[in-house]
């Protein structure tokens, strides 16, 4: 075995371990029977709504990498492209990282179309960074509904337009390719992240609860930036673990922070595992 080969396997064994670290504090913090009432007594018809607005929000994110495919030149149809976002979907279900659908979009792009692997790192990794980027717009604008010194949202407001301006001189300094498309793909991203703020929102009224909503959606838009980072398996339990000690801080019913965020795992697991369809299939890129 090479030592690449130990270096990976190291990798994935350390992100093993803290999957199942999580897994286990999780589980010991949380009542599993109250939990599981929770989830028996969801409405179905909200559930519905967050599937859709979910699908939506993908559907969304498929347009903006567009956008920045053919900033490099990649030019395919958006059904395909669809097609293409939807394998990567289902990839990362199950590859180490989370981020294993995205190296398969790299090398079949590539291998089709003979762009250099960096800039479509660098599109793939932009597409990334426009949506943290919304993420922590709609982060801050949600602060404002929690109990926060007035002080503090004054200074809290102005990181709004600081993260657009740094996140502009970034691009425009590091990656010229896309500054023409700066504005469209970040419009996206809002509607992407926006989408799925709103999932989020109707599996609360799913599970009754209509208390605290700020407060639950502030934690789910933490736990989305903190399950794009790949410390774990496929970012499986790190949405869990931030849901529990941000309803700790925040005062919130432990078992309905968790509840909603196997809700919001499970309405992924299914919408990517839908994928599957186009890994039997060979993707005709090459078509306009």
């Amino acid at each position: 075995m090479t030592l690449d080969k130990y270096k990976r396997l190291t990798i994935l064994l350390a992100k093993s371990c803290i999957t199942i670290a999580i897994f286990w504090v999780v589980l010991y913090k949380i009542n599993i029977s109250e939990l599981l009432q929770i989830v028996r007594a969801g409405n179905l018809f909200y559930l519905l709504i967050a599937l859709i607005l979910f699908i939506l929000s993908k559907i969304i994110s498929s347009l903006r990498l567009n956008y920045y495919l053919k900033a490099i030149g990649i030019h395919i149809s958006e059904k395909l492209n669809l097609q293409l976002y939807w394998l990567g979907m289902y990839y990362n279900l199950f590859l180490p990282g989370g981020i294993g659908g995205d190296g398969y979009k790299i090398y079949l792009l590539q291998k089709k179309f003979g762009t250099g692997s960096r800039k479509i790192f660098s599109a793939i990794f932009l597409d990334r960074v426009t949506g943290m980027l919304a993420l922590f717009v709609l982060l801050v604008m949600l602060s404002y509904c929690l109990p926060l010194p007035l002080v503090c949202r004054y200074v809290v407001w102005m990181l709004i337009p600081a993260s657009i301006i740094a996140c502009y001189i970034l691009i425009r300094w590091l990656f010229p390719d896309f500054v023409s498309i700066f504005n469209r793909t970040n419009r996206l991203s809002f509607g992407v992240q926006f989408s799925q703020l709103m999932a989020t929102f109707f599996i609360l009224l799913a599970l009754h609860n209509g208390e605290n909503t700020a407060a639950y959606l502030f934690i789910f838009l933490i736990s989305s930036i903190i399950a794009i980072i790949p410390f774990t398996i496929g970012g499986i339990g790190s949405r869990e673990f931030t849901f529990l000690y941000g309803a700790q801080w925040l005062h919130l019913n432990i078992n309905t922070s968790i509840a909603v965020s196997l809700i919001f795992f499970l309405i992924t697991a299914i919408v990517s595992f839908c994928g599957i369809v186009y890994s039997f299939d060979h993707l005709k890129l090459n078509e306009p």
